[in-house]
């Protein structure tokens, strides 16, 4: 691991030279009417960023708002230049292609049907093509999914979410990490995740203030709701699970089943984003009856989940804030 160094060390410096001509205004940005949340992180994935994009937009939403997520479509398979909107789970314009499957956003949208979900990796012309499209439907908040690294697009409010347990370190290739922990500087807001104990939490939030006195810090942990059946005849079907998930954490699903007291004898855990082939699973395995998935999962393949012969279950995941809630969604 020693050789790749020199590599992290290159990695940081481009960051580096990036926010530097950034900061002194040498790269346009770009700016959307209405008032921009971005929500994103210093690390690669598995923090919690979706749930609380829907969280937030839920919010705006029931206070009146009009908001509208604008996300990348990480491994959708939209080509460049190329966009689609989504509104309650389908695609309402842009490119429909069977291949092209942006999980977090249809899972965004079907958390959201009232909620229109922008997708491309080009999300300020993306943006454009909606406002032509949707005139009347007047965004009065975006919310930059994943746009912590996205400077492109001017943001009011810049929320970054820390996984407490692993909150920096490396960046690539050496770590996980995309920016160092200085970059928190530019965050408007913290959000800590996943901590194990309120001690944990403090000393977190406390190195955060260190480095951004004007930084607002909030506590948010995620619970599994109860199981929801998606698809097949649980009649006669056992009472064990196996967990089938492409997800960047998929420990802390099957850990939160098993707090629910759920048999869980198999987890089947595939790189993050990446299509499944429950068939298989099944075909390969006899020892569990009923099959538990991630939100996300089962939004980018429920065409497969609903060709089997079991019943099929989700895990919903609910936001509990720690003391204050945010107060700058709609103020």
């Amino acid at each position: 691991m020693i050789y790749l160094w020199p590599f992290e060390l290159l990695f940081r410096f481009l960051v580096a030279c990036r926010n530097f001509l950034y900061n002194l205004q040498l790269v346009p940005v770009r700016r959307l009417p209405g008032k921009v949340i971005s929500v994103g992180n210093i690390g690669i994935g598995g923090t919690g960023k979706s749930p609380l994009v829907i969280e937030f937009a839920k919010k705006i939403f029931l206070a009146g708002g009009r908001p509208v997520v604008l996300t990348r479509g990480y491994k959708s398979g939209l080509q460049e230049g190329e966009w689609q909107i989504l509104r309650n789970g389908k695609v309402v314009a842009g490119v429909s292609r069977p291949e092209v499957a942006a999980d977090e956003a249809l899972m965004e949208s079907m958390a959201l049907p009232e909620v229109y979900v922008v997708v491309s990796a080009n999300r300020y012309m993306a943006a454009q093509e909606f406002l032509k499209l949707t005139g009347e439907w007047a965004p009065t908040h975006w919310i930059l999914d994943d746009g912590f690294q996205h400077r492109q697009i001017h943001r009011d409010i810049d929320v970054v979410v820390i996984d407490v347990r692993n909150p920096w370190g490396p960046c690539l290739p050496v770590g996980r990490f995309r920016e160092s922990k200085s970059a928190l500087k530019r965050a408007s807001v913290v959000i800590l995740t996943k901590s194990l104990s309120a001690v944990q939490s403090e000393e977190i939030s406390k190195q955060v203030r260190h480095l951004n006195q004007n930084c607002l810090v909030y506590e948010a942990r995620f619970t599994q709701a109860s199981l929801r059946q998606v698809c097949g005849d649980e009649s006669g079907a056992g009472e064990n699970y196996a967990l089938v998930c492409s997800i960047a954490n998929p420990k802390d699903v099957a850990e939160g089943l098993k707090a629910q007291g759920l048999s869980v004898t198999s987890v089947f855990a595939f790189t993050d984003h990446s299509r499944i082939n429950p068939e298989r699973i099944v075909q390969a395995h006899k020892n569990f009856q009923r099959i538990v998935t991630t939100e996300k999962d089962w939004a980018r393949d429920r065409p497969s989940f609903e060709r089997l012969a079991m019943p099929v279950f989700i895990a919903p995941i609910t936001v509990e804030w720690q003391g204050f809630e945010p107060e700058f969604l709609t103020n």
